[in-house]
């Protein structure tokens, strides 16, 4: 019985980890042309709520998300334009990351906390 309760919990905890849901900081942003990547110290941090609000501390008001399929999320501000992330769950983690400028360029969060 202790093996099944801590192999869930396990599981659990992992499944947390995957999820969109907590608090991200921007760690990189990639440039493509010309190509250079820039490592983020003390980057911008969001958050993703399981009420769906999002929260960021560089947008002056808070946005709602909604998740358009698998691996593209929406946010909706009031105050200004929509905005999207890709999100990628992998074996040891999860990739969020936001596209700007039509060259491709990104920028990339890292998870920080799970909620």
């Amino acid at each position: 019985m202790l093996f099944i309760a801590t192999n869930c919990g396990q599981e659990e905890t992992k499944q947390k980890e995957n999820s969109i849901y907590g608090t991200w900081q921007l760690t990189k942003r990639q440039h493509v042309l010309p190509s250079s990547t820039q490592i983020i110290e003390n980057g911008e941090m969001i958050t993703f709520s399981n009420d769906g609000s999002f929260d960021s501390d560089s947008y002056l008001c808070e946005g709602l998300f909604d998740f358009i399929n698998d691996s593209i999320i929406e946010v909706s501000f009031q105050c200004r334009d929509k905005i999207s992330f890709s999100y990628t769950r992998k074996n040891n983690g999860s990739i969020l990351r936001r596209t700007f400028g039509f060259e491709g360029g990104y920028d990339e969060y890292e998870k920080i906390s799970s909620e």
